[in-house]
């Protein structure tokens, strides 16, 4: 086993991927934690005994999408994250996403900030596909579940898969009572809880990568998820 110290801009997620493990795995080396999505800068945890990657030295892909340390916000060969920073319309980030899904939503011609649709879609066209969209408006993200399982196009579910869409549709207040809210299920863990990332989380197009147990995604916010593959 070896220690890792918790650096800026780090998840749980993150750190799973450069060292080569899961979630569930850092889960049961360090039983200290109870929340994997709750970790602060300097905190000290339990990996397994092989080389993590630095996550400032890894090669960019054609379209990728993952966390990078303060100071190091977008580029030409993929959108670079950061938890709790703003993508605003002229961001490099979020012109990114746009140029990739053709503006779908237009948010780019509004002059928004990056919406959590607009996210959802990208990261389901780095899988490969194409969400086809029927002609029912509005397309917030809360009514996600229900415009696809009306018109038969995709899968709804009402348990998580890895690589789905997850669509809130209540425990909100003010105008996200109305529309909602969409992320991307990273991951679901042993225990009922899924790993996500979203944007547009609580506004002015902010990236969050979070943890929900399942009592919050299933009662609180009532949640369904879409199925694109």
């Amino acid at each position: 086993m070896q220690t890792y110290t918790i650096r800026s801009g780090d998840t749980m997620w993150a750190i799973a991927r450069r060292a080569k493990t899961t979630l569930e795995e850092i889960a049961k080396l360090n039983p200290q934690i109870s929340d994997l999505s709750k970790i602060s800068i300097g905190q000290v945890i339990t990996l397994p005994d092989v080389p993590i990657s630095d996550p400032s030295k890894q090669p960019s892909a054609p379209i990728s999408t993952f966390l990078v340390q303060e100071g190091k916000k977008g580029a030409e060969d993929g959108p670079r994250f950061i938890v709790g920073t703003p993508n605003f319309a002229k961001d490099a980030n979020t012109i990114y996403v746009r140029k990739i899904i053709h503006d779908e939503f237009g948010g780019g011609f509004r002059g928004d900030a990056l919406q959590c649709t607009e996210y959802v879609q990208f990261k389901i066209a780095q899988n490969g596909v194409v969400i086809h969209w029927p002609a029912d408006r509005p397309r917030d993200g809360g009514r996600w579940a229900d415009i696809f399982e009306k018109n038969k196009l995709y899968r709804t579910l009402s348990e998580p898969k890895n690589r789905c869409a997850v669509s809130f549709t209540s425990g909100f207040s003010g105008h996200a009572a109305i529309t909602g809210h969409v992320a991307y299920v990273e991951e679901v863990l042993p225990d009922g809880s899924i790993h996500i990332t979203e944007a547009n989380w609580p506004g002015d197009g902010k990236f969050n990568d979070r943890i929900l147990k399942n009592t919050i995604w299933k009662d609180k916010y009532k949640c369904k998820f879409i199925d694109f593959f």
